[in-house]
């Protein structure tokens, strides 16, 4: 039970008190819309805008709830292949372009 309290407690250290407030109310907008006739949301992710399908309960729903995913990755390609200049990247077997946007 302590390491549970100590790991809430970090994330909201990390992420702020309204985190809490926002992760509900995108939940239950998320459930909303995926009862409704709409199959995708554009969502502001960093810099970028995404069209995240509403019947996917994996990187869109957890993307739209979080607006981030995986930052060891996003830090890798940012600072590597970004420096770079006149790279050309070929995302193969991308599910909905999030490393490519990045």
């Amino acid at each position: 039970m302590h390491k549970l309290l100590t790991k809430i407690y970090n994330y909201l250290k990390s992420n702020g008190v309204f985190f809490i407030f926002f992760y509900f109310f995108r939940l239950i907008f998320f459930q909303l819309i995926k009862q409704s006739y709409f199959n995708l949301i554009k969502v502001k992710i960093f810099n970028f805008y995404l069209y995240l399908s509403t019947n996917d309960e994996g990187i869109s729903k957890s993307l739209y709830i979080y607006r981030k995913r995986e930052l060891e990755y996003k830090y890798i390609i940012e600072n590597c292949i970004n420096d770079k200049k006149n790279i050309t990247v070929y995302d193969i077997g991308s599910n909905i372009g999030y490393y490519l946007m990045i």
